[in-house]
Parts: structure tokens; C-alpha cells; sequence
């Protein structure tokens, strides 16, 4: 919204430039009225050359855009991508220690705490069974 009242404001300063040049030329008597062109036909073709570039401007600086936005949602999803699976193998490895899944190897006291609730609990299974 923006970039559209950038450019009101500036193609109205431009075309009043125009103006005031073509006053300023018929009034030092540079030009006379009868050999000026019109109006319409003096600021058709500058009119139009600035619709054709403001057109390429808006084309190229969207494609750049659209593409550095996608570029970016890429990298971002991709990252949060990482971060789940690396949440998700933490969780994993809690949850197999908690249920005596998997060998406890650090020595240590949390190390030692979880391998006597793993070997208690293998004592439970062999007394349930019997």
C-alpha cells in the first residue's frame, strides 16, 4: 500500500515538473503557444515510459520477493524440522531409560540410581512370574 502512494506522489511530482518546465519555457519565450504540442501529447509518451518501468520495477522486485521469502520459509522449516526430531530423540531416550529399555552406560549417581531401578525391576518380573 505503501509502494502505491510512493508512486502517486511521485509520478504527481514529475508530471507538475513537466508543467512547471513547459510554463517556464512559454513564458521566457523559448517556445511560443502555437508551436507547443499539446498537453496530451507531450506527457503520453513520458506517461507511458514510466508505466512500462514501473511495471519492470514491480515485476523484477516482486520475483525477488516471492523468491527470497520462499528461500527463507525453506531454511525455516527445515529448522524446525531439526529441532523436533532432536526434541523427539530426547524424549525417546528418557522414556526407554524410565521404562529399562536400553543399557544405562555413564557411571555416576544418576547412572548408578537408574540401574538399580532397572535391575529391581527385572527382580519384580522374575518374582511376579514364579
Amino acid at each position: 500500500m505503501t509502494i502505491l502512494i510512493l508512486i502517486s506522489v511521485l509520478s504527481l511530482i514529475v508530471i507538475s515538473m513537466m508543467i512547471g518546465m513547459r510554463l517556464t519555457a512559454i513564458r521566457g519565450g523559448r517556445i511560443t503557444i502555437l508551436e507547443q504540442p499539446t498537453l496530451f501529447s507531450s506527457l503520453q509518451e513520458k506517461i507511458d515510459w514510466l508505466a512500462v518501468i514501473f511495471v519492470l520495477i514491480c515485476r523484477d522486485s516482486l520475483k525477488f520477493i516471492f523468491l527470497h521469502t520462499l528461500l527463507l520459509l525453506r531454511k525455516v522449516v527445515f529448522y524446525l524440522k531439526v529441532g523436533a526430531i532432536r526434541v523427539e530423540k530426547r524424549f525417546v531416550r528418557v522414556i526407554d531409560l524410565v521404562h529399562g529399555k536400553g543399557a544405562v552406560n555413564k557411571k555416576g549417581a544418576v547412572s548408578f540410581f537408574l540401574r538399580e531401578i532397572k535391575d529391581h525391576k527385572e527382580r519384580e518380573r522374575i518374582k511376579n512370574k514364579e
